[in-house]
């Protein structure tokens, strides 16, 4: 049977990250987020998805802070030579791009690999500097302003995994960590609030590339389906503005959603309309339109 593309992925290199953003949508503010995956692991799984997909339209090579990675220059070059016609991006604040070495960003570049910026308002401050530093190199980038992360999940399920699944603006977030591929990154993510907060979300809602029987395109059908995390899903997504979590210790409200009319009603209302601009626009900005 002919193998599948798979249009995006985001896999983790670090948690470690050089912010302290409240509500993170990593989860990288909380002290339990130390873990760097090794680049033989990253390798490891980037030739199985190989094995399964006949290409993977976007990687984003992400964080924590993936510019904390001494062999970040690796990883890029790794993931260049497994998917040689994939547009991949190095996930980032930017706040190291002035600062970080000369080798690092000459191997960004010579990997045909880009970047795309996360401008939280520190970044904002530094922007030009970053802006200037990528441009000096002949670096692609892509900068994204973020004022505001949403709390998107609920401590109890809500019965309906279908409704918000249809709802949800990130559905095609497909996230691989340490061989587990998930739906999205909540779906591997929901273990660090069990261990922070005392919780009980889904904690196994992956496909193991390297044990399933599956082929490609039972994964991509399974992907592209409501996931058991789906319940635990908030049907509408609750701003929080960004704040710098130094200021204050993480609690479980930056990302857990209470149920109410607002969130259970009026937010996925909302959603269902906005969601078909929403994703032309992320088809055009991916297509480089």
């Amino acid at each position: 049977m002919e193998r599948p593309l798979l249009e995006y992925l985001e896999i983790p290199i670090t948690d470690r990250c050089n912010l302290r953003c409240n509500g993170c949508c990593e989860m990288s503010n909380l002290d339990i987020c130390k873990k760097e995956h090794t680049l033989e692991g990253f390798v490891k799984d980037l030739r199985r998805m190989s094995e399964l997909f006949s290409g993977i339209g976007k990687i984003r090579v992400m964080g924590g802070e993936p510019l904390l990675v001494a062999r970040l220059p690796e990883y890029v070059a790794a993931a260049r030579e497994i998917f040689p016609d994939s547009d991949i991006r190095v996930v980032t604040n930017g706040l190291l791009i002035p600062s970080v070495s000369e080798s690092v960003l000459d191997a960004v570049r010579d990997a045909g690999c880009g970047f795309d910026i996360s401008c939280y308002p520190p970044t904002r401050k530094k922007l030009r500097e970053i802006e200037s530093a990528l441009e000096n190199k002949g670096i692609p980038y892509h900068v994204t302003p973020i004022r505001w992360f949403f709390r998107a999940i609920s401590e109890t399920p809500h019965g309906d995994p279908g409704r918000a699944y249809r709802n949800c603006l990130f559905s095609y977030c497909h996230s691989l960590r340490d061989g587990k591929l998930s739906g999205c990154s909540y779906a591997q993510l929901g273990e660090r609030l069990n261990t922070a907060y005392g919780l009980s979300l889904p904690e196994k809602d992956c496909i193991n590339i390297h044990t399933t029987e599956l082929d490609g395109a039972g994964i991509k059908k399974l992907l592209d389906s409501p996931h058991v995390f789906c319940a635990f899903c908030a049907r509408g997504l609750l701003p929080i503005r960004w704040s710098d979590a130094s200021t204050r210790p993480p609690k479980v409200s930056d990302w857990v959603a209470p149920d109410n009319i607002l969130n259970t009603r009026l937010l996925p209302a909302a959603t269902r309309l906005v969601k078909p601009a929403a994703e032309f626009i992320r088809s055009k900005i991916q297509n480089g339109g």
